[in-house]
């Protein structure tokens, strides 16, 4: 089918404009703009209704949000301005725009050139921030639309950075060189690298007061991230101010950083002072960071090489080499104390919290605040993009971004890397490279319900974590992936006192604590499950990963909230594990159409995995039993049952 409407064009930088015949396009209401909006965002790719429905309708009754959805296909469908940007299709919709008239599209075009003119074009087309503008109030949404615009603005400047690194500083200026500079710097004016190139050069150009005030520009803008200009550039500065019309100032050596993530906590210069709930968020800060293996796990080896103290490299003292700078200040206006956690290489902001004196005051309020604010900051740092990514720890960290996706073919993209790193001298001495690859193989049996693993693949598993375990018994991880091993062998007193283990060592990490709560569901134990779940969601806050989603499914579903089971569906990926209990959830809601849906998504999912027409009813019969629910009998007969019904024969002799 090709596009309908070649006079269509939209622009996604800076605030969402919808053009036809380049007229500016109303929507009948808000939601049809956001639906509009997901759709053009993501050209060619046809999205299920189902999404739409949790992404827009998310609060909603399933049947509710689907009329919901319904209403605004039809709106959007019947107005004769908005009837050209979508294309409905059986059980899914797209956008019916050429993709490549979008802003976004003619941008990625005009960098690509890597030419003077087209860096220029560029800054014209750079708007703003992408989709500026465009929350609604939907926090599925919401949530989507800060995800795109901080990937695309990330992917941006990651490509023009590489692209700026590649020429060479030391010759004489070009023209694309400094168009290549102003367009980095228009993006995001503390941009430190592509500032510096640019007074430098205009320095060497014999322009001093210009190079003064393009680092004025850049002191303002790190002004705001409550950021210094680093010494050098002050140093670069003073010279500058003294120079004569023509005259280069010296070089100044940079210190470069290393591969290993590490924190510096610090109180600004100048701060007014609360010692008593300063000192305390300062310990409470300092006492949490210290619980998070993951942004100290990567230290180097000592002497008898074996990891050093980890705290060690959460700096407390003003150091030249740390990667993340949290600051922690204190506003009397405001009443409150604000922990801003800065990224050190590029200068720009991770995240930033918001800690009230009243919260404060109250110690449990305020350690959940605290470990809220913990997460945030480990959660980005995670989503970062690496200092050095040939690093062990960058590609360590690769891996563990396609694990979260909870995707067969993310999972063999990080199987390949996790078995490199295996091999590797320095890599095969970090603990969470073994239990990783642990934790492929308990999502590989989640996928391929009708192949059993080979006695091999076991024993693979089981050394793996046992690796893990002998280079750092510190690591909740390690722990929490032994749990599983144990569910799995039936050793379910042993995976519960595992997992205890794995909640000492970090209470406040919401990863250890939603894996745990699922494990005590699989375990019978829903009285601990529940509050241990609903503690990892208050700690996730807003990054709430969507796997959370598919484990409060499996629990709600153990407790036979069948409304909140499908509920979380719609938010959880899909893979065979979530699929099956989506089957049974709609049909035992005698949602027989959407259970069809599910089961023949499901089907098509074995069939690409096994490569086979055919699925073996008794292999998918024992899979079940061994990953859903295992020890809770009436409720696996009441799966069963559902699963039956819904055309699925797997055997109820089983249940």
């Amino acid at each position: 089918m090709g596009f309908e409407e070649p006079d269509s064009e939209i622009m996604l930088l800076g605030q969402p404009i919808f053009l036809r015949n380049g007229r500016s396009v109303q929507f009948p209401t808000r939601k049809s703009f956001a639906m509009c909006l997901f759709l053009a965002a993501q050209p060619c790719v046809s999205v299920d209704r189902q999404k739409l429905c949790g992404l827009l309708w998310g609060e909603f009754e399933a049947e509710a949000a689907r009329g919901s959805l319904r209403k605004a296909l039809s709106l959007v469908a019947t107005n004769p301005d908005t009837q050209c940007f979508i294309t409905r299709e059986r059980g899914c919709v797209r956008s019916a725009v050429d993709p490549m008239r979008t802003d976004l599209a003619n941008f990625v075009d005009l960098i690509s050139l890597g030419t003077e003119a087209a860096y220029r074009k560029a800054i014209k087309q750079w708007r703003g921030e992408p989709l500026a503008g465009a929350e609604i109030g939907e926090e599925a949404f919401d949530q989507w639309v800060q995800d795109f615009r901080t990937a695309t603005t990330s992917e941006v400047l990651r490509h023009l950075n590489a692209d700026l690194a590649k020429r060479d500083e030391t010759a004489s200026v070009q023209p694309a060189d400094m168009a290549l500079c102003e367009l980095i710097v228009h993006i995001d004016p503390s941009e430190l690298a592509a500032s510096e190139r640019l007074a430098r050069a205009l320095a060497r150009q014999g322009d001093p007061a210009a190079a003064i005030r393009r680092l004025r520009l850049l002191r303002h803008a790190l002004d705001e991230l409550d950021v210094p200009l680093p010494n050098h550039l002050v140093t670069f500065e003073k010279t500058l101010r003294g120079a004569a019309v023509g005259e280069a100032p010296k070089e100044v050596a940079v210190v470069p950083f290393h591969g290993i993530p590490t924190v510096l906590l610090q109180k600004p210069q100048g701060m007014p002072s609360v010692p008593d709930l300063f000192s305390y968020a300062h310990s409470e800060v300092m006492c949490q960071l210290t619980r998070f293996r993951s942004l100290r796990s990567f230290e180097p080896l000592g002497a008898n090489s074996v990891p050093g103290d980890g705290a060690a490299f959460i700096r407390m003292e003003t150091a030249p080499d740390h990667d993340y700078r949290l600051l922690l200040w204190n506003e009397p206006n405001a009443r409150a104390l604000y922990l801003r956690c800065v990224n050190a290489r590029r200068q720009d902001t991770v995240s930033c919290v918001r800690i009230g004196y009243d919260d404060l005051g109250d110690r449990r309020r305020a350690d959940l605040l605290l470990a809220r604010a913990i997460n945030a900051i480990e959660h980005d740092i995670l989503n970062e993009e690496p200092a050095h990514p040939s690093s062990p720890f960058a590609r360590w960290l690769t891996a563990y971004k396609e694990m979260q996706k909870f995707t067969a073919q993310s999972d063999k993209l990080a199987e390949e890397i996790l078995t490199e790193l295996r091999e590797d001298p320095n890599g095969s001495r970090l603990s969470l490279v073994h239990s990783s690859l642990t934790a492929l193989f308990l999502k590989r049996c989640m996928y391929c319900p009708t192949k059993a693993p080979s006695e091999a693949d076991i024993l693979g598993a089981r050394a793996s974590i046992q690796t893990a375990l002998s280079l750092d018994e510190q690591e909740p991880f390690n722990h929490v992936m032994a749990g599983w091993m144990a569910i799995r062998g039936r050793q379910y007193e042993r995976a519960r006192a595992t997992f205890d283990i794995a909640l000492s060592l970090n209470p406040y990490s919401s990863r250890t604590l939603i894996s745990a709560a699922e494990a005590f569901a699989f375990c019978g134990d829903l009285s601990s499950a529940r509050p241990l779940a609903d503690r990892a969601l208050a700690l996730s806050g807003r990054y709430t990963p969507a796997y959370f989603h598919g484990y409060l499914a499996t629990i709600a579903y153990l407790e036979g909230d069948l409304e909140e089971c499908a509920r979380r569906l719609h938010r959880a990926p899909e893979n065979g594990h979530t699929l099956l209990l989506a089957i049974a959830v709609y049909q035992e809601r005698n949602e027989v159409a959407a259970a069809v849906g599910a089961r023949n998504r499901f089907e098509e999912q074995l069939r690409r995995e096994e490569h086979s027409s055919r699925f073996d009813h008794d292999a998918l019969s024992s899979w079940v039993v061994g990953a859903n629910m295992a020890r809770d009998v009436p409720t696996r007969r009441r799966m069963f049952g559902a699963l039956e019904q819904a055309g699925l024969p797997v055997g109820l002799d089983f249940a």
